[in-house]
């Protein structure tokens, strides 16, 4: 752990992307690679809270901070309004923009959390006491989350990555599973869980401060924030809101299916199982975002020039594809083993397999999406992202009889959908193919 920790630290404060990478695509991917795949293994420490907390605090507390984490999530991505991924892109006075998009982040997190607080009780069935603490923890946590997420976005190439996966893959696993035990000593149940989130977001949005502040310089980002005349969000906010709601939409669907298990059943058993099955898909969902901060700065500079767009394609899809098919294969070789690791039960396993098989083709095809977003054709990517989200829940609410089963099927369907809608125009549009055995099929 020490060392990976030091690997991600120096690449964050050292690594930046610049024109030259670009030209040499495999390299930058296959750093990347190395990256996320770093990350993933530091983020080990999450599973294995998880696993503790389930025998130590049981299945209805590790379900209430299951739904809590995820409401947080998606309700920070919806306040951010995608400009954290805009600002990824921004070309301008990085400080001025920085400072007025961790502004409107705040804000309109703050008001997200009020939704997310007035449905948290239809969501999960929690006791009086331990319902107040995590509203309380959702109205402090959605906006710091929000604004932290635009924070990480100040750095710029593979210090940006290096940032985001020692942030979201190290500080908050690791600190949520010390203050868990920590704070298990002293009681069980939802309430230490609760606070053990909380001091986990607290702990990595000081990271997040800390890179803007690197990134820009304390003095430069003060001023900017004391300035707003000065914040570029006429320019920023229309080129990052549909960047928000394609990122959001991909969120969703990777999440409303722990949401949909919730409301159908209402029971926290149900919610945990299910839980513990995508946490251990979580890794493939990691591999692709971390795929898509590698690949998009390097296909904007390569725009136009289809030759290396389809290297890039190529080489990024093989990469993503090595990583998923040996976390696929070991979760279909030992799925019960690693069920049982994190205190779910047999039962999940066919969760588990079809939510592997969404995922990893999900995974494969990923780099596919990246490169459509920023050659010209982000209404594309946002469709299909889109049609993949109305597949999932039309067959959500179809499939729904079938209990958990039904909804993961139904979540990796629509999943496949978004990621072969998105290969498929692509492929059409720019006659960018990987050179595949299938590149004919995808053509046609």
């Amino acid at each position: 752990m020490r060392l990976v920790w030091r690997l991600l630290w120096r690449l964050a404060m050292s690594a930046n992307l610049s024109a030259v990478e670009a030209s040499r695509p495999a390299g930058a991917v296959a750093r990347g690679s190395i990256l996320t795949f770093a990350g993933y293994a530091a983020s080990l420490a999450r599973p294995v809270a998880f696993a503790i907390f389930a025998r130590v605090h049981g299945a209805a507390a590790l379900a209430g901070l299951f739904v809590l984490w995820t409401a947080v999530e998606l309700g920070a991505r919806l306040a951010s309004l995608g400009l954290d991924r805009g600002l990824r892109r921004w070309a301008g006075d990085r400080a001025a923009a920085t400072a007025g998009a961790l502004v409107v982040a705040t804000l309109a997190g703050a008001v997200v959390a009020g939704v997310v607080i007035a449905m948290l009780p239809r969501l999960v069935p929690l006791d009086a006491d331990a319902l107040a603490l995590g509203r309380a923890v959702v109205a402090i946590t959605l906006p710091t989350y929000a604004a932290a997420s635009v924070a990480l976005r100040a750095a710029r190439g593979e210090a940006q990555i290096a940032m985001f996966v020692l942030t979201r893959s190290v500080v908050e696993p690791v600190l949520l599973l010390v203050a868990g035990l920590a704070l298990g000593a002293a009681g069980h149940g939802a309430r230490p869980l609760f606070l053990a989130f909380l001091i986990s977001i607290a702990g990595s949005s000081v990271v997040a401060a800390i890179t803007a502040v690197r990134a820009i310089g304390g003095a430069a980002l003060a001023r900017a924030l004391v300035q707003p005349r000065r914040w570029p969000l006429h320019a920023l906010v229309p080129t990052s809101i549909p960047l928000g709601i394609a990122d959001l939409l991909q969120s969703v669907q990777g999440k409303l299916d722990l949401v949909m298990v919730g409301l159908v059943t209402y029971s926290g058993e149900a919610i945990a199982g299910y839980a513990i099955a995508s946490e251990l898909v979580s890794g493939f969902t990691q591999v692709r975002q971390g795929y898509d901060q590698v690949v998009a700065p390097i296909a904007a500079e390569l725009r136009g020039r289809r030759g290396d767009l389809i290297s890039l394609l190529t080489d990024g899809m093989r990469w993503n594809a090595a990583i998923a098919l040996a976390m696929a294969g070991a979760l279909i070789a030992f799925p019960a083993t690693f069920l049982d690791l994190l205190g779910g039960s047999a039962a999940a396993v066919p969760v588990l397999l079809l939510l592997v098989v969404g995922r990893a083709i999900e995974t494969m095809l990923g780099p596919a999406t990246s490169i459509l977003s920023v050659v010209g054709h982000p209404r594309f990517a946002l469709a299909a992202t889109a049609i993949g989200v109305a597949v999932s829940v039309v067959a959500q609410l179809v499939l729904a009889v079938f209990g958990a089963a039904g909804i993961a099927a139904a979540s990796s369907l629509g999943a496949i959908t978004a990621a072969l809608l998105a290969a498929g125009w692509l492929a059409r549009n720019e006659g960018i193919v990987p050179r595949w055995p299938w590149r004919r099929a995808l053509a046609a």
